[in-house]
């Protein structure tokens, strides 16, 4: 079992499921049918992009550096190269059924998202290898991606596009702001300064910041049915609750395990939410 799960985050495939999710449920969120060609896009792009930076970024990790996490993904290092392969042959099929207009909405966060690991700066620099600007990269890419393309192709209210985009970057910062701090003393040793060295000791306060905004910002959108607006809000909470108890293990399965996984924990409520809207006995409640 534990082999299963090592393969099962360390091949990309979990950050590939999650962002799926993720995407998904923006459009159950908006009553709108699951484009499913645009989703299995965001499954292989992730898996793909996750498979490259890891190929790429454990090249710039010294092999003295004792974490199970680079030892496992030295492990898959062959395997990688496989699933990235796999991934790309998918991305490309299903990218070449999408309209054009989502095509070109895609421009924008996918360079970003490439730029942020191929070393095609000075010094083989990647993007996230700039100061502080990685974890604003993440969110902006994801919120785009996974929240205002579904929301796009839902045809929401002009405002709506921007808060539902808030709404999912300040949540993608939340989760991701336990990875920086996971990660803070890697990027010292690589001399790329983040969040959790400037605020080490109140990022927790930050993770309560972030998910008291995405609760608040859902309020606001018009699109959302009051039910759904209760279900994400009760969602963000534990989610909220669940990276306050996890950003400080060691163990990386409940970093890459189980805050990504909060993603599907939020698909699951969207799902559950819509079936029980279409119950008779939700019409007399």
């Amino acid at each position: 079992m534990k082999s299963f799960i090592e393969f099962y985050i360390y091949s990309s495939l979990h950050i590939g499921i999650c962002a799926f999710s993720l995407t998904a449920s923006s459009y159950l969120c908006l009553s709108s049918p699951i484009s499913l060609n645009y989703c299995l896009f965001i499954l292989f792009s992730t898996c793909l992009l996750y498979s490259l930076h890891r190929i790429i970024g454990i090249r710039k990790v010294d092999e003295k550096i004792e974490d199970n996490r680079f030892s496992l993904v030295r492990k898959f290092k062959s395997h990688l190269h496989v699933y990235a392969i796999v991934a790309f042959l998918g991305s490309v099929f299903s990218f070449l059924f999408l309209s054009k207009e989502i095509k070109l909405l895609l421009i924008a966060p996918s360079l970003i998202s490439l730029l942020y690991v191929l070393p095609i700066f000075i010094k083989s620099k990647r993007l996230r290898d700039f100061n502080y600007i990685k974890i604003f990269l993440v969110s902006i890419s994801w919120a785009i991606l996974c929240a205002t393309i579904p929301a796009y192709q839902s045809s929401v209210l002009p405002l709506d596009h921007f808060l539902i985009f808030l709404e999912k970057a300040f949540f993608i910062f939340a989760i991701t702001l336990p990875f920086d701090y996971r990660d803070r003393k890697v990027d010292q040793l690589n001399q790329v300064k983040t969040l959790a060295h400037l605020f080490e000791q109140k990022i927790h306060l930050f993770i309560i910041a972030c998910f008291g905004l995405t609760i608040g910002i859902t309020f606001l959108v018009q699109s959302y049915s009051f039910s759904i607006k209760v279900c994400l809000a009760l969602s963000y909470i534990i989610i909220g609750l669940i990276s306050l108890v996890v950003y400080k293990k060691d163990n990386d399965f409940y970093i890459s395990g189980i805050l990504d996984g909060t993603m599907i924990l939020l698909f699951i409520s969207t799902i559950l939410h819509h079936i029980i809207s279409q119950l008779p006995i939700s019409y007399i409640l």
